[in-house]
């Protein structure tokens, strides 16, 4: 054989090696290839793996050194020690931090430079993890946006401080740690330590619990649930629940003597009775006074306890005994108590991952429905009964006539409106400049003072405030008080008990204050007026003359500690994408000089011009509301509060009656909002073209379709609905379901989240009459009625008659140009949600949520408040919310019936097939002869914008991923232009 020969036999086996290891690996190699290439293949993939190796090496050992670390952490917080940690940590370990009775956990979030931005007390569900940041929407172009995020990267120090001596405010919740042994305390919602958790039962707030275990009938605690909010109960509701509901509590405590012994005194509650009901109370959790059958020694030796699987035994002689007479069993009281004050040796401290998920109101539903629970004593009329609802309310404390000794309102005040411009100095926003215009309100008349003022420098707020008359009383103004307010706060002078700051949602709605001797009441024009400030010139053009807002000229970015004050050259805002524009608009006022450009002048200048623009359109809006509703907005919060004034002054509420309690309890669970969700609850990916087809003012087109609003008091009912009922509320069994829908009219709440479904035969749901009837036809439903309330004394049908009068004159004002359009718009949207929703007072008290600082010695302060008497007409709010409902079902139902495809419901508006749309509309006509396209209420109309488009705007691709959850591709018929809209 030849050496030519014999090498390419070598050469041969050679490349059959690699070929075969190339297989076995699944590499992309075949037998013709050369086998250098194959070579090359085989390295390739190594180099991979062993990059791919190293990578996986470097993650796990990262893994195990956070892992390292967050043990090491956790242990030093559960040794109850200061531990500062990245916030990304703490969300790891949270849920493994105990939560025990005699201490709470501070958790500061830092600044980079380690002050403390925010403060929480952590409570288990109250502080989702995932909403811990602090956020300011950024509502218009202005030196007050802001968007300050706490990141992952945050640093959070957690602090323990021990609980102070029980206060009668401090709630009594559950009992905040696992027995040792299984002592068979369930009864008394004392728990032992399991893998599987904690049973149901502990999510039943403890006092509601040991109600129940004490015998006190299920109507009576379904009543004391309503009145129990939040935290569970105190020592001042326990009095009201005493004295409300007739019953005689002895109250028998825990205490610890100085000497560090323990023991106990007793509390009477409520009227002398025969059938005391008797409660136990140590630390946070309160529980009923029963027999059990265990003795000291097990208690102190959860060992034996696990061994024998008893608790009744003793030790006699050195040998553990059963049957011994002199055995001595303990009540709930004495054990609960003993393990308590031994709790370092007897008890495990629970932690966050295990506390009962007791703050979600969940034990505010009502199971069962009782005749005593529609007494008259649960309603209150809400027609024109009350003279202060005219015309709304002073914002002032009233003061003490010096002659008649009678307390009068405030009638004469000062107005102020004021703005701030902000620079950013280390990550924190710095008040520079505020422009403001003092206005004397006499005698029902406002009289100017002069011209809008300023002052410049970061003590600008401090003069403000001192250029504010001595012993006055102030109105201000501004256009997004959240953010300007605490530029304010750190040089307030004092509070008054009843000085409080109002929210609602992330809105600042008003705050209560004092400098020196002034009295200053701050409200915010965008509670009425919700649009940027740089849009209020064009809303309202008549009193707007000459005044503008080029706010997107100002170089916020460039603006900074060291240069507020100076003078720049040109050159300077050579990056700053609008400089042209900016030097403009410096020139026009003279804040252009050769090469440079006065920043202080043109900040001046623009902050001032903020003002006047507030002042001017404010006023006039206010003017169109006095002139049209004969309503003061100085003496309302929000749109929300003028629009109920609106409907209470026009007889809409005559004859209707709001309730509280148990009634008002079982009619808050009928309260369903819009419905949003993808065809099917799946995702989609649609190319072709799609329409965005919206309802006409959805809620207000509810309101013109009711018979009224119900009058009267809501009465029981049970298994059927009496023939006599012109409105009802009920709950209902499913027993089958004749038509699965892609967007199902019924839904439940999962991973609290509500989610509409066809899956709900076997479920139980409380629902309104117009909400039942839709889904018997629109899906078939079979249903069995249950129990309860209904209406019989017919409806006001004022509010049918307002609502449309306000939309015809805002068509009308519309179509003239005149602004108050805008006015009767947000009012009549307003007017819906006054039946549903009320703005949350917020006091400054000392039991903390959550913590802000303000200055060194200030701070603002959070904390849950309890309502005992809290009325509401939620009924009506189930009515509108039905209605409207069924003004979409009975677009949506007909559109899947003839095909016309849906892919997307936001409320009122829905993704259709943009060539089904003429389809529907044909089919609507014939089926309910009423025309579904137009601008009328009860319509709808193809509502697409994309900036510089002509003709009919449309999505020529679609993605929909869930709820909120979309991206459109728009196009239009008219041009090229096209754009993209997320949600």
């Amino acid at each position: 054989m030849s050496s030519k020969t014999n090498n390419a036999i070598k050469a041969n086996k050679a490349k059959s090696v690699i070929y075969q290891q190339a297989k076995s690996l699944g590499l992309p190699v075949w037998w013709q290839m050369q086998a250098p290439r194959i070579q090359n293949i085989l390295i390739n993939h190594q180099r991979q793996f062993d990059a791919q190796t190293k990578i996986a090496s470097l993650f796990k050992a990262s893994k195990a050194k956070k892992q390292l670390n967050d043990l090491k952490a956790l242990k030093r917080i559960n040794a109850f020690q200061t531990t500062t940690i990245l916030l990304d940590s703490f969300k790891r370990i949270r849920p493994s931090i105990y939560a025990p009775a005699d201490k709470n956990l501070l958790v500061h979030f830092l600044d980079e430079d380690g002050s403390t931005l925010r403060t929480y007390h952590l409570n288990s569900h109250q502080v989702s993890i995932d909403d811990l940041y602090i956020s300011q929407e950024n509502e218009y172009s202005s030196g007050a946006d802001v968007d300050l995020n706490i990141l992952t990267t945050t640093m959070v120090r957690l602090e323990w401080i021990d609980d102070p001596k029980q206060s009668r405010s401090a709630r009594k919740n559950f009992f905040r740690y696992l027995t040792k042994a299984d002592y068979m305390l369930d009864q008394f919602q004392v728990y032992p330590e399991s893998p599987d958790g904690l049973p149901q039962s502990s999510e039943i707030p403890c006092f509601l619990y040991a109600l129940e275990q004490a015998g006190v009938s299920k109507t009576t605690v379904n009543k004391v649930k309503q009145i129990m909010f939040h935290l569970g109960i105190t020592t001042n509701l326990l009095k009201k629940v005493a004295k409300k509901f007739n019953l005689r509590l002895d109250v028998k405590s825990y205490k610890l003597n100085a000497n560090g012994k323990k023991s106990y005194n007793i509390n009477s509650y409520g009227p002398h009775s025969k059938h005391v009901i008797h409660l136990g109370l140590t630390r946070k959790h309160i529980f009923a006074i029963k027999p059990t059958r265990i003795t000291t020694f097990a208690l102190n030796h959860p060992e034996f306890v696990k061994q024998e699987g008893s608790t009744e035994f003793a030790l006699r002689n050195g040998l553990i005994t059963y049957n011994s007479s002199r055995i001595k069993f303990l009540d709930s009281f004495e054990v609960i108590s003993h393990l308590y004050h031994n709790r370092d040796e007897l008890l495990i401290p629970i932690t966050q991952s295990n506390v009962p998920r007791l703050l979600n109101n969940e034990y505010q539903k009502v199971d069962s429905l009782s005749e005593e629970d529609f007494s008259d004593d649960s309603f209150k009329e809400i027609g024109r009964v009350d003279g202060k609802m005219k015309f709304g309310q002073s914002p002032f404390n009233q003061v003490i006539n010096r002659y008649t000794k009678q307390y009068e309102e405030i009638i004469n005040f000062n107005v102020i409106y004021f703005d701030f411009e902000t620079l950013v100095e280390d990550g924190e926003h710095v008040a520079y400049c505020i422009s403001y215009i003092i206005l004397k309100y006499k005698f029902r008349k406002l009289h100017s003072t002069g011209d809008t003022q300023h002052f410049y420098g970061f003590d600008c707020a401090e003069h403000f405030l001192e250029a504010i008359p001595e012993n006055s009383h102030n109105l201000l103004w501004t256009h997004n008080a959240g953010f300007d307010l605490r530029f304010l706060m750190k040089h307030v002078s004092s509070f008054s008990q009843n000085s409080n700051i109002i929210e609602c949602g992330t809105r600042l709605k008003q705050a209560h204050c004092f400098y020196k001797s002034s009295e200053l009441i701050i409200k915010c024009t965008m509670s009425f007026i919700n649009s940027k400030l740089a849009n209020l010139p064009k809303m309202f053009k008549d009193v707007s003359k000459g005044l503008s807002l080029e706010k997107e000229s100002f170089p916020h970015d460039l603006i900074n500690a060291s240069n507020f004050k100076s003078m720049w050259k040109l050159s300077y805002l050579d990056g700053f994408e609008d400089k042209d524009a900016m030097i403009a608009n410096a020139t026009k006022i003279g804040a252009v000089i050769e090469d440079q450009i006065d920043i202080q002048k043109y900040a001046i200048h623009y902050c001032n011009r903020d003002v006047d623009v507030l002042h001017h359109c404010f006023e006039s809006f206010r003017s169109m509301v006095i002139d049209r509703f004969n309503i003061d907005v100085y003496r309302f919060i929000s749109m929300p509060s003028i629009a109920y004034a609106i409907q209470h002054n026009q007889g809409c509420f005559d004859g209707c009656f709001e309730q509280n309690g148990v009634a008002l309890g079982f009619i808050r669970q009928a309260i369903v909002g819009g419905r949003v969700m993808t065809r099917d609850n799946e995702k989609h990916h649609v190319k072709h073209q799609l329409a965005d087809f919206d309802a006409v003012s959805l809620y207000p087109s509810g309101q013109s379709i009711l018979p009224g609003y119900v009058r009267g008091r809501a009465k029981f009912f049970k298994d059927s609905v009496p023939e006599t009922a012109d409105y009802y509320i009920a709950r209902v069994r499913f027993d089958s379901i004749g038509k699965r829908r892609n967007f199902p009219l019924s839904s439940i709440q999962q991973d609290g989240s509500r989610n509409f479904t066809n899956d709900i035969v076997g479920q139980t749901m409380v629902l309104g009459k117009q909400a039942l009837e839709d889904i018997a036809e629109f899906q078939g439903v079979q249903y069995t009625v249950i129990e309860g309330c209904y209406w019989d004394n017919g409806f006001n049908s004022k509010i049918v008659d307002t609502v449309k009068e306000l939309f015809d004159e805002r068509l009308k004002l519309k179509k003239q140009g005149n602004t108050l359009q805008e006015g009767m718009k947000r009012c009549s949207t307003a007017l819906t949600g006054a039946d549903r929703n009320a703005e949350h007072t917020r006091k400054q008290i000392h039991k903390l949520i959550s913590r802000t600082p303000i200055t060194d010695d200030l701070a603002l302060f959070e904390e849950h408040k309890y309502l005992y008497e809290h009325y509401s007409p939620a009924h009506l709010g189930v009515q509108i919310l039905d209605a409207s409902k069924h003004i979409m079902n009975e677009v949506m139902c007909l559109a899947e019936d003839i095909n016309a495809r849906i892919w997307y419901q936001d409320t009122d508006s829905m993704h259709i097939d943009r060539d089904a749309i003429s389809k529907l509309a044909e089919a609507f006509r014939a089926k309910y002869g009423r025309e579904l396209i137009g601008n009328q209420m009860g319509q709808f109309h193809i509502d697409f914008d994309l900036k510089g488009s002509e003709g009919e705007v449309y999505s020529k691709e679609s993605i929909f991923l869930g709820k909120k959850n979309y991206l459109d591709v728009l196009a239009c018929d008219g041009n090229d232009v096209e754009g993209h809209q997320f949600a």
